[in-house]
């Protein structure tokens, strides 16, 4: 009943006293299990120690929440202004939770010259990203005015508010190293080249 709960609300807490069921195996199975999101950091300090000392602390720390890993993208390398962009994210959740709060799924194509931006919304919902493996694939019709030129293809995760969807500070970032644009708040995908 617990692990189903837990994939749709919030789970978390703090560690209690040392003791071998809260050895680093066992406390990462009931870790996934219940989906936790989020653990005091600083109690209980011996377990805290203990999953140190036994290799799972940085572990536990990465996999709070949800982790999502870009493991590939395919993306058309070339389109046409007014053809589709054929797009196939391949996505693993490592954390131990889903996403709980509602968030946009965009696909930016910007111009590496002029920084023009064509969106791409996606219908998908990430919260039905789960622990496990998932996909996004869709195609997206290139606007008929699309400037002809060399493009970068991001992922773009921001918040739904209005007031926070363009602060980069509020768009999920992917786990993966050299992927994420801090400035804007994008993960990088591919290059695209729009041609006549």
């Amino acid at each position: 009943y617990l692990s189903h709960e837990t994939l749709y609300s919030v789970f978390g807490g703090e560690t209690c006293q040392p003791h071998e069921l809260n050895d680093c195996e066992r406390s990462l199975e009931e870790l996934a299990t219940l989906h936790a999101s989020y653990l005091n950091s600083g109690y209980h300090p011996k377990v805290l120690a203990k999953w140190a000392e036994q290799g799972c602390f940085d572990e536990v720390q990465k996999r709070l929440g949800a982790r999502f890993v870009l493991t590939q993208s395919r993306i058309s390398a070339k389109v046409r202004p007014g053809s589709r962009l054929r797009v196939e994210i391949d996505l693993e959740n490592r954390g131990f939770a889903p996403l709980y709060n509602a968030r946009n799924v965009e696909i930016i194509l910007e111009n590496q010259a002029s920084g023009e931006t064509y969106r791409f919304a996606d219908p998908v919902d990430p919260r039905t990203w789960k622990p496990g493996s998932h996909q996004l694939s869709s195609q997206y019709r290139v606007p008929q005015e699309a400037v002809v030129g060399s493009y970068v293809a991001y992922l773009n995760l921001p918040d739904p508010s209005p007031r926070l969807q363009d602060d980069p500070r509020y768009a999920y970032r992917l786990a993966n190293q050299g992927v994420w644009d801090a400035s804007r708040g994008y993960n990088r995908l591919a290059q695209v080249e729009i041609q006549q």
